[in-house]
């Protein structure tokens, strides 16, 4: 079968090779200037020629030729050395916190991130004026410089649990409220501390070396507390914004604790203001501060609260759940949060 084989072949070669001869002989006779006919099928013939060498030639054995324009093309390279060579894509800023994403983070925070002019453009001002959320500039490109810009982006998506259309409405909403808002100044405004100052205060570190942020709600007079609802927002965003300010870099840390203490509250003392201040409150931290909180801390917590705390705990995911921790007394609170951690006001 091999000799077969082997015969087929040089036949082959040898017929090629024979009506190449005769292409050229006609060629060679076509190249008399009797007329343009001659010219005409020479040029045919030379044609058929080339493609037949081009045909029976060994692959390694045939001219290497580059589209028209190449000429600079470097032998050694498989792309062009010129000026139009498209510019190698720049990588993004890292830190501690970015190298620790997922695979499934980066590839949804890179969709995130192609979608992030259109947002801008859609926002009052467009791209002209200075976005930023959490004091973390948001704008095109801060990912090549700024690595804590990825860091709240992340942030976004996990509270969506990686889904990119909810993450960019949810990113869209707060850079519109914090604009119209003005939070950052709500950290450095003025308020009444004989008012204020009993109600929360930042204080304070936990075992893992989070910041604490302290709110109270015993012995308060709940109508002057609580019956400005929109000065009292105000106050407790403040308090936030200098929390994120003190505790949170988005280099080393993106999160911070607070303690709720309810001594001396009962179930059925709670004002309508009061239950309308803290919804408002809970809905705005909802909305524009996802994935801030390490972990949540009840204390002194009254039985009927407590019973309220573990209902509802059933219907919340469990990474929700294990970030809220009911502590019956006080007394739980050291084992994460050593006592002289704790502000003078805590009742040990």
């Amino acid at each position: 079968m091999k000799i077969g084989n082997d015969f087929k072949a040089f036949e082959g070669r040898w017929r090629f090779l024979f009506v190449l001869v005769v292409l050229v002989a006609k060629c060679s006779r076509s190249l008399t200037p009797e007329s343009d006919h001659n010219e005409l099928t020479a040029q045919a013939y030379q044609k058929i020629a080339k493609q037949l060498l081009d045909k029976f030639q060994p692959p390694a054995a045939r001219p290497r030729t580059h589209p028209a324009g190449s000429d600079n093309l470097n032998p050694k390279l498989s792309h062009p050395t010129s000026d139009t060579t498209p510019p190698s894509p720049k990588m993004p800023a890292e830190n501690t916190l970015t190298t620790s994403f997922t695979p499934v983070e980066l590839e949804s925070l890179s969709q995130l991130l192609l979608e992030l002019p259109r947002l801008l453009d859609s926002l009052p001002g467009g791209q002209e004026v200075d976005h930023e959320c959490w004091g973390i500039p948001i704008k095109i490109g801060a990912e090549e410089t700024d690595a804590r810009f990825r860091v709240v982006l992340v942030k976004f998506l996990r509270a969506n649990k990686f889904s990119v259309p909810a993450a960019y409405d949810q990113l869209r909403e707060t850079l519109i409220w914090r604009h119209e808002f003005r939070a950052l100044e709500a950290a450095d405004e003025e308020y009444d501390q004989d008012l204020y100052g009993q109600v929360g205060l930042i204080h304070g570190r936990t075992k893992k070396g989070g910041l604490v942020t302290w709110n109270f709600y015993g012995g308060l007079d709940n109508e002057r507390v609580f019956g400005n609802v929109e000065r009292f927002l105000r106050w407790r965003v403040g308090l936030m914004e200098r929390g994120i300010r003190e505790g949170v870099d988005f280099v080393t840390r993106d999160s911070m604790a607070q303690v709720h203490d309810y001594a001396n509250v009962s179930f059925f003392s709670i004002s309508p203001t009061t239950k309308l201040a803290s919804k408002t409150t809970i809905q705005t931290f909802q909305t524009y501060y996802p994935e801030l909180l390490s972990q949540k801390f009840f204390v002194n917590v009254p039985g009927m609260l407590a019973w309220v705390f573990k209902v509802m705990s059933g219907f919340v995911n469990k990474e929700t759940e294990r970030k809220f921790v009911m502590l019956g007394s006080v007394k739980g609170l050291r084992k994460f949060i050593d006592e002289g951690e704790w502000p003078s006001k805590v009742q040990k």
